[in-house]
């Protein structure tokens, strides 16, 4: 779906996260909470993608949907590459260094394991490239640390209510999908 008000061009932009491990899941009724963002000046909707918004998972349940413009800049890629490119991105597609992406969020990703505890992911990155023939994603952040190039990437938790810390890979699978591949519990009190 798109809106061309404003003169820009808003797409409902989809990534998917699968818990394929079986020992977590996606926290309900929220898992994503924007610390910060990149987009370039005029693609933001307005009331959209504001700090402190909680993203929601949408179609099947690991979806989650960025409404915004795609108008890759070298803004975005400014702001954001510091934080990721260094060993700790993982892209969905295999691209080269462009100079310039379409957006990027920073956000804290809230897993549950098996038994109910939180799993508290801080500054994971969710960016978004354009690949010329389509949109490719990248995951990375200050706590993550690839593991395998441009496929797997590792990301260490902050202590949840438990005191416990864990460490969590994600897989690069698709054009679009990233899938939980192991999550470990590293540390308690």
């Amino acid at each position: 779906m798109v809106n061309t008000s404003n003169a820009a061009t808003y797409h409902y932009n989809y990534v998917t996260i699968n818990a394929a491990n079986n020992k977590v899941t996606l926290a309900e009724n929220g898992a994503f909470e924007i610390q910060w963002r990149f987009i370039s000046g005029g693609q933001n909707p307005p009331n959209e993608n504001n700090i402190g918004d909680v993203k929601t998972f949408a179609l099947n349940k690991n979806d989650l949907c960025f409404y915004v413009a795609r108008n890759k800049s070298e803004y975005v890629w400014d702001g954001c590459t510091p934080y990721v490119w260094n060993n700790t991105v993982v892209t969905t597609y295999n691209i080269e260094n462009t100079g310039k992406m379409n957006f990027a969020f920073a956000e804290r990703m809230t897993l549950k394991t098996e038994d109910g505890k939180n799993i508290y992911l801080d500054d994971v990155i969710i960016g978004q490239f354009d690949a010329n023939t389509s949109n490719t994603w990248l995951m990375g952040g200050s706590r993550c640390t690839m593991k395998t190039f441009r496929t797997v990437v590792e990301c260490i938790s902050t202590p949840n209510e438990q005191g416990e810390v864990y460490s969590v890979q994600f897989v690069a699978n698709n054009i679009n999908t990233f899938t939980i591949q192991n999550t470990t519990l590293i540390t308690t009190k």
